[in-house]
């Protein structure tokens, strides 16, 4: 394009930036951060390969991170439930256990799911856990945050 003057000028769409809060930024680093062992199946040697290993995820049907993975080409079983998912899930498998009503309710889990775990040696990421075997989960506990203001 050319001004008045005569003089080109390269014309630069203006698009509109990611603004994030600080908050969601830094929830996202803590989540990559907790992910990064259990995604270490998916390493250099099992991305090359020619199907990479399948994800097995408890959640509901519309959980965001679910359909992030499914939109990026992995295959990703889900499962309604944990116990569903785990006993669905091969030797060795990662599975992913979210919860379906957070804040609210917990991701139901027992003791005889975490044996079945450690029996199949699967990588298990659980989110927001009802139960840990020999650890003591306390009370859902809300607290009042403050957005930053612009």
């Amino acid at each position: 394009m050319q001004n008045a003057e005569g003089v080109s000028r390269l014309h630069v769409p203006v698009t509109r930036s990611l603004h994030m809060p600080a908050s969601n930024v830094l929830s996202l680093g803590l989540l990559c951060f907790w992910l990064s062992p259990f995604l270490a199946a998916f390493s250099p040697a099992c991305l090359h390969a020619a199907t990479p290993p399948a994800l097995h995820v408890a959640c509901a049907p519309d959980n965001d991170l679910y359909r992030v993975l499914r939109d990026q080409g992995l295959t990703v079983h889900r499962a309604d439930s944990a116990a569903a998912a785990i006993a669905a899930a091969p030797e060795r498998a990662a599975v992913l256990l979210l919860p379906g009503q957070y804040p609210e309710t917990p991701t139901p889990l027992t003791d005889t799911l975490f044996a079945e775990a450690r029996r199949k040696h699967l990588r298990l990421y659980v989110e927001f856990p009802a139960h840990l075997p020999g650890l003591s989960v306390g009370p859902v506990a809300s607290h009042k945050t403050r957005r930053a203001r612009s």
